[in-house]
């Protein structure tokens, strides 16, 4: 697994997921393989820094303020967010 470098690492949404905000999740739809993904509010958010420039590090941390969060379980969590969605091709990896 490549964590330690993803959490450096900047993300772009793939050009074939179109994403819906609706109430506090989000819905992104791959074009190319047809698959939905439902993101909660806290996956959601981490959606929108990452499309705004932030790194996963970054974001984990802002998210951890946000949501007044254990800095630790955040960056977990964000890890695992982040895989996921690179699995399911909704983020690909951008130029760092």
């Amino acid at each position: 697994m490549q964590q330690e470098h993803d959490l450096d690492s900047t993300f772009a949404v793939h050009s074939d997921v179109v994403l819906e905000s609706i109430e506090d999740m989000m819905i992104a739809v791959h074009l190319g393989t047809d698959r939905i993904v439902e993101l909660n509010e806290t996956a959601s958010r981490l959606l929108e820094l990452l499309m705004a420039g932030a790194t996963a590090a970054t974001a984990a941390g802002m998210i951890a303020d946000e949501y007044s969060a254990p800095a630790g379980e955040v960056l977990r969590n964000v890890e695992g967010t982040v895989e996921a969605l690179l699995a399911e091709g909704i983020i690909q990896r951008g130029p760092n």
